[in-house]
């Protein structure tokens, strides 16, 4: 395959993409997500803007699904590949039409398949694909990398250890895919940039129907982030000018899961893919960890000395590693603006695509073994990044001296190495610190420069404003916290019950400064 071939079906992708995509939002502008969902995570969305204003039109999984498919076959009929790379749509097609059954689901009604349901469909498509590869695409010997641990073993245990290898690396690439589709850009950028590290691969080992695959992936991926470019716009900040026309939805993100499932397969790249994929891994393996394996766990035997025995305590107090998952979710919470989250996740997207291209550059092995320890290693910093940055500490403002020095919120903590900093300020608060230097050692034992936990910052700044005379702010800032984490509190909990009871005899109005009874993530 000459470049200008692969070229020509980047190109036919991407136009017959952008055009379904376009035709899509004309005749199908209402096929959008009904799904209400609820979470801490969430609550913008509930609050400033109905609920129907933050979604898009979930069409942009069909559309790229019929537009590798149709670059595909016209590169098939134009002799460039065999009749049996076609099979690769057989595993691509069923996963969209799963997704597309949730999408419709969600449009119809308030909810789509159950997690359950969903994933049973999933697993019944990976053992599909590995059936497909191993009885259509020549799988059913061994072969490298699987060879080098089951080279001498008979084809019945072959058998077993290649599809259930296959069915694992397809439904987790499907699963992890799909919890990037939930920030406009990201899912379309991380899509691109892994079809460009396998088209390379493609061309460096002259695999031509993985060149051609990624070819058709990559102009699929720009024409779906013409419709949905990445841009700064929240329900936080519905002033931004959004640049999102559609969603990929359910359909799209397992239609790109399987379609990377299936084509590292097909390149032999199993291993690597985990690399070269390694943002799509980080933000299922943040979800999976979180949410159904700590969270659970801890519910069930963490005890907290700090909180009564028998009060429900939720799982935001729980030392979980990020605020939120996945790994975007925990990025936006801590107040990092969505445009910057997708810049700083295509970067490291580009860094792990790198880094798979390299390892099949190279030729000796402990070079590939030591390139492959570090896309882990650097997977490992982000984590440990995550639970760093979890917490805040106030201090007083840096930079500023004298009587006009204010206390700052830093996210982070109060740490640095040389230059770089691993604190950043958070919210600049109306007090300053000659304000509040007798009473710093009455705040509930908490001392500036200490990390807290950002329930436990907030009631330290209520007692801030309330002993400095600003009581309508010291209770819109208890406002700002959960009511179950506020009520098993007792400082801010009776700090909060004093300032209602002279909001109230005040006259001041109920609806303003009620608790909100801020539903939970369940992250």
């Amino acid at each position: 395959m000459s470049l200008l071939q692969f070229l020509a079906i980047l190109l036919v992708a991407f136009g017959v993409t952008f055009l379904l995509t376009l035709f899509g939002l004309v005749l199908f502008p209402g096929f959008v997500s009904r799904e209400k969902k609820i979470g801490q995570y969430r609550v913008d969305d509930i609050r400033q803007l109905p609920p129907t204003t933050t979604k898009l039109p979930a069409l942009g999984g069909p559309a790229a699904a019929l537009g590798i498919s149709i670059a595909l076959l016209a590169a098939h009929y134009a002799g460039l590949f065999e009749t049996d790379f076609r099979w690769f749509l057989v595993p691509v097609w069923l996963f969209t039409l799963i997704g597309f059954i949730d999408d419709y689901l969600k449009f119809r009604r308030s909810s789509g398949l159950p997690e359950r349901t969903r994933l049973n469909f999933i697993l019944i498509g990976s053992l599909a694909t590995a059936m497909v590869l191993y009885f259509r695409l020549g799988y059913n010997e061994p072969h490298r990398p699987l060879a080098y641990i089951s080279y001498f073993l008979n084809p019945v245990v072959w058998f077993f250890v290649f599809n259930i290898f296959a069915t694992g690396l397809t439904t987790v690439t499907v699963i992890s895919v799909g919890f990037s589709d939930g920030v406009d850009g990201l899912l379309g950028g991380l899509w691109l940039i892994a079809a460009t590290a396998y088209a390379v691969i493609g061309f460096m080992n002259e695999q031509w129907i993985g060149a051609g695959i990624s070819a058709s992936l990559a102009g699929s991926a720009l024409a779906f982030l013409t419709f949905n470019a990445p841009s700064n716009w929240s329900s936080r900040r519905p002033r931004s000018e959004r640049k999102a026309r559609v969603y990929a939805g359910e359909s799209g993100a397992m239609f790109v899961g399987a379609a990377f499932a299936m084509l590292s397969l097909l390149t032999l790249t199993e291993f690597h893919w985990f690399i070269i994929g390694g943002v799509f891994v980080l933000e299922g393996t943040t979800a999976l960890y979180q949410a159904k394996i700590a969270t659970p766990i801890f519910r069930r035997f963490l005890k907290l000395p700090r909180f009564a025995s028998n009060v429900y305590v939720p799982h935001i107090e729980f030392p979980l590693p990020f605020l939120a998952t996945p790994l975007h979710c925990h990025l936006d919470l801590l107040g990092v603006g969505r445009l910057t989250v997708v810049k700083m996740l295509y970067t490291l997207a580009a860094v792990f695509g790198a880094l798979g291209v390299w390892i099949l550059y190279v030729d000796e092995f402990a070079v590939k073994v030591f390139i492959y320890l570090l896309g882990i290693a650097l997977m490992v910093l982000v984590w440990i990044a995550g639970a760093w940055t979890k917490t805040v500490f106030l201090a007083p403002e840096m930079g500023v001296e004298g009587p006009e020095q204010r206390i700052t919120l830093y996210q982070g903590r109060p740490l640095r190495f040389g230059r770089f900093r691993f604190y950043w300020p958070r919210e600049v608060l109306d007090v300053t610190m000659e304000e509040i230097q007798p009473m710093l050692d009455g705040l509930t034992g908490l001392t500036l420069w200490h990390p807290l936990m950002l329930q436990d910052a907030q009631v330290a700044i209520a007692q801030m404003y309330a002993r400095t005379g600003r009581s309508e702010q010291a209770l819109n800032r208890l406002n700002q916290i959960p009511q179950q984490s506020l009520m098993i509190r007792p400082q801010g909990w009776q700090l909060f019950q004093e300032l209602q009871r002279k909001a109230d005899a005040a006259g001041m109005q109920d609806e303003q400064y009620a608790v909100v009874n801020v539903p939970l993530s369940r992250s």
